[in-house]
């Protein structure tokens, strides 16, 4: 009659015994290991957003200042808005549109800044709110 160690692995190798005390390692080991991968995960997914509302503002703010500057030569406020909120993708009902108009030795221009407040999707870490803003100029031809 074989051993009870031996039989319990044909293949040759030696079986490991188990612990008495080892039942719920592996509970506490993918309890650790989780919260460490999901606040990567939370952490890339927020610099994502991040990232991606900056794109959406900076485009917003060049598309309002071309259409403020195409649509009336004085730089009209509301054709930049409503550019500026047309192109600002998920953000266009939370941005913030200013318009002015100036000029200078090479002619008058069209200044229009956008802003969002920016609040990221987790609060950890102290990650508190960020305002993202962007200023676009165009020049009358």
């Amino acid at each position: 009659m074989l051993s009870p160690m031996v039989a319990a692995t044909r293949s040759g190798a030696p079986a490991r015994p188990r612990r008495r005390g080892s039942r719920g390692v592996s509970i506490v080991e993918f309890a650790l290991a989780g919260v460490v991968f999901l606040t990567l995960i939370f952490g890339l997914l927020t610099g994502a957003w991040f990232v991606f509302a900056r794109t959406e503002v900076t485009n917003a703010a060049r598309e309002g200042a071309r259409q403020a500057i195409v649509a009336n030569p004085s730089c009209d406020q509301t054709s930049a808005q409503t550019a500026a909120q047309k192109n600002s993708g998920p953000f266009s009902k939370a941005i913030t549109v200013t318009a002015s108009q100036s000029s200078d030795s090479l002619g008058s221009y069209c200044t229009v800044s956008v802003s969002y407040s920016f609040n990221p999707m987790a609060g950890l870490f102290g990650l508190h709110s960020a305002t993202i803003s962007s200023t676009a100029k165009e020049y009358q031809n």
